[in-house]
């Protein structure tokens, strides 16, 4: 198979036919070889061939395969995996009909194919079928930030049985298409078994993170996933993706580049809200069961985002509800949220790069009047004026935190950070 895996990356299709077929042979030797008394490993060689023989196209030989082993005596797990197969789709992905193509305004289709790998766990467990596709839309969409006019919005579509296929509309406009088929490329070069630190270049920065995360589920349960992308019903072969089931070296490669991503940041990660009080407001407002207006806040309606954004930043909101942090924030008095506040602004990925940058330890070792320097070295996608407003709530929230800093004074009795 890893013969079939290769040329399908290379988008050598033939090729990949043929050693689909290479494989179904040896696999139905092997298991004509095995003794009925033979289990499991009679039962295991059966539900191998029978999954390649549907994956190559020959439904009623893969039928015939998972019979035979039904008749035999499979353990109980692989016999609910050969009942699983018959309900699988034969054939190639590829195949997707254009009828199927998604909703009328989905320019584009994917397709996530979620397998085990050959030490993984018996079935696709409910976690890993929910998570995946959530952590790929994740991955695209933090790609995504570059060469879209609109951001791109995932839709989904169906999903199968089997190893687990789901398919996702995305969203996009017609000048958009392009764009989407680059960020394909871009996780791609994520994608290949040998990137390393070398790619950042060619990946970009943004989507680092959320790829980790991705692959991390996928080692976790050894499990690996294919992603096709349709247009109009139509393959686009040069979108085809493989992410198999990483290796304790291939995640050491991830993490590499991730701490090289650590040193920069995106737009989203900087906030631009310069009074932290108004962001503790928009905490009081939401555990009292209101919602942040500009008459409530004192600002205008687009200052209203900016300080939901803060707080989101600091991991007080997110999806415009209070996190766990955000509802312990709101129990605290004035003084002790600022000292809480110190340890969440430094967990952010704003503040991390920044004290990188600045070579410190903590936020003391930063100094507050370097904000905009470390912006234009640092930041990703910020115009030169964005950048003198955010380096602005920067160097406001340092001078604002500084005093209440746990390696400076202590909190008062009672004080602890969340």
């Amino acid at each position: 198979m890893d013969a079939y895996f290769a040329a399908q990356r290379r988008r050598e299709f033939t090729l990949a036919q043929r050693a689909l077929e290479e494989a179904l042979e040896f696999e139905a030797k092997a298991a004509e070889l095995a003794e009925v008394s033979d289990e499991p490993t009679r039962s295991v060689l059966l539900r191998s061939a029978a999954s390649i023989a549907l994956l190559a196209g020959e439904e009623q030989r893969g039928v015939g395969l998972i019979a035979l082993a039904l008749r035999g005596h499979p353990p109980e797990e692989i016999k609910q995996e050969l009942c699983e197969l018959l309900v699988q789709p034969a054939g190639p992905a590829e195949e997707l009909p254009a009828a199927e193509a998604g909703p009328s305004s989905a320019r584009l289709v994917q397709e996530i194919t979620i397998r085990r790998g050959s030490t993984g766990r018996a079935r696709v467990p409910l976690r890993l079928a929910s998570k995946v596709p959530e952590m790929w839309e994740a991955a695209f969409v933090a790609f995504a930030r570059e060469g879209f006019q609109n951001r791109p919005e995932f839709l989904p579509i169906s999903a199968q049985a089997g190893s687990y296929t789901v398919r996702l509309g995305i969203k996009v406009g017609d000048a958009d298409i392009d764009a989407a088929l680059e960020v394909m490329k871009r996780l791609n070069a994520l994608a290949l078994p040998d990137s390393a630190s070398a790619h950042v270049a060619e990946v970009g920065l943004a989507g680092v993170g959320a790829f980790r995360k991705l692959a991390a589920i996928l080692a976790e349960h050894q499990a690996r996933i294919e992603v096709r992308t349709f247009h109009q019903g139509e393959i686009v072969e040069d979108a085809f993706l493989r992410i198999d089931t990483p290796s304790s070296e291939r995640m050491r490669q991830l993490n590499q580049i991730a701490q090289i991503a650590a040193e920069y940041v995106d737009s989203t990660d900087v906030p631009q809200a310069n009074d932290l009080d108004k962001v503790m407001r928009i905490v009081d407002l939401l555990h009292a069961g209101a919602q942040p207006t500009p008459a409530r806040l004192g600002v205008g309606p687009r200052q209203v985002r900016y300080y939901t954004h803060a707080a989101e930043v600091l991991g007080y909101v997110e999806d415009g509800a209070l996190t766990s942090v955000g509802d312990r924030i709101a129990l605290l008095p004035e003084n002790e949220r600022m000292f809480n506040a110190v340890v969440h602004f430094e967990a952010t990925r704003v503040a991390r790069a920044w004290m990188l940058w600045c070579d410190a330890e903590s936020l003391l070792g930063v100094d507050a009047d370097s904000a905009t320097a470390f912006l234009r070295a640092r930041a990703l996608n910020l115009s030169e004026s964005t950048l003198t407003r955010r380096a602005t709530t920067l160097t406001g929230w340092h001078r604002r935190l500084a005093p209440f800093h746990y390696r400076k004074v202590q909190p008062e009795s009672g004080a602890a950070t969340s």
